[in-house]
């Protein structure tokens, strides 16, 4: 049966992406969460973007096409939920990924995100929910039977 998290250390592989590359946005208000999952993430192979706050976030989407959103919940002054609903009234169909610390969140985040993952996982349960909503064969046609 395969593992929810990887153990540590285990996520920093080199990438083998060979699909078109995913653009993902980080939103958090900590800077150095920011920093840690640029690195992290483009050393992956992702295009990456960061917004230290919701307001910066859906300033970035005006310009920049994104194929998921990485957002934290407590931000002031728009927190994760008001981000989270002004990014699907806008661009629908995006991806939303709540990453939060917070161990009690309401039950009406959970109408706007996809997926919610606990930071204190650790950034292994972050990657294995990027790879599962991106593998690496969504982009390759199907397979007519002939090796």
């Amino acid at each position: 049966m395969p593992r929810e998290t990887p153990p540590e250390g285990e996520w920093n592989r080199t990438s083998t992406r060979d699909e078109k590359t995913r653009t993902i946005l980080f939103v958090d208000d900590e800077p150095v969460i920011l920093a840690h999952r640029r690195i992290i993430f483009k050393a992956l192979g992702y295009s990456v973007l960061t917004a230290g706050g919701g307001a910066e976030a859906l300033s970035l989407l005006q310009v920049h096409p994104v194929d998921a959103v990485v957002l934290d919940f407590m931000m002031r002054p728009m927190d994760g939920e008001e981000t989270a609903r002004n990014i699907r009234r806008t661009y629908g169909k995006v991806r939303i990924i709540l990453s939060s610390g917070r161990l009690s969140l309401p039950e009406s985040i959970l109408e706007v995100v996809d997926v919610v993952v606990e930071k204190g996982r650790g950034v292994g349960a972050l990657i294995q929910t990027l790879e599962r909503l991106f593998p690496l064969t969504d982009d390759l046609p199907a397979s007519d039977g002939n090796f």
